[in-house]
């Protein structure tokens, strides 16, 4: 009984560990996009405006 509940939250903990893994890949991966989303978005309006910062 006590190895087989040592094995399910072993099990849990394993599935939990790798379920905030995606999760946090997922925030951090946003967080890129978007990044690179404002710097490109901030490049083409200074290029589009004949360099004028805006």
């Amino acid at each position: 009984m006590l190895i087989a509940l040592g094995i399910l939250m072993l099990v849990a903990w394993m599935l939990a560990k790798f379920v905030w893994n995606v999760a946090s890949f997922g925030i951090h991966l946003l967080l890129i996009v978007g990044a690179i989303a404002f710097v490109w978005h901030f490049l083409k309006g200074r290029v589009g405006r004949g360099g004028t910062p805006g």
